[in-house]
C-alpha cells in the first residue's frame, strides 16, 4: 500500500480512551492500525471515544492524534439494536 492513503473505521464497541495527547485502545485493535500504518503513507483511524478508560485499554496507539477522528460513544452494539 505504499503511496497510498488509507481510512479506516471502526464501529462498534472498540473504542479508545483519549489521555491528553495519547490515544489507548485494546492491543487487538491497536496492533491492526499499526500493522497497517507501517504500509502506506498515511493512515487516518476513526473509533468511538470512550468517556472513561477501561481495563482493556491497555494499547497505547502510536499515531498522531490529528489522525484520528473520534466517533461518538458507542458502549454497546447489542443494546443499539432495539432502539
Amino acid at each position: 500500500m505504499n503511496g497510498k492513503q488509507l481510512r479506516l473505521g471502526f464501529i462498534g464497541e472498540r473504542s479508545v480512551f483519549v489521555d491528553g495527547r495519547v490515544l489507548w485502545t485494546g492491543a487487538g485493535v491497536g496492533r491492526i492500525v499499526e500493522a497497517l500504518q507501517e504500509r502506506c503513507d498515511h493512515l487516518t483511524v476513526a473509533l468511538s471515544q470512550s468517556p472513561a478508560k477501561a481495563a482493556f485499554h491497555d494499547h497505547q496507539l502510536r499515531i498522531s492524534q490529528d489522525d484520528f477522528l473520534p466517533f461518538s460513544w458507542v458502549p454497546s452494539i447489542a443494546k443499539g439494536f432495539f432502539k
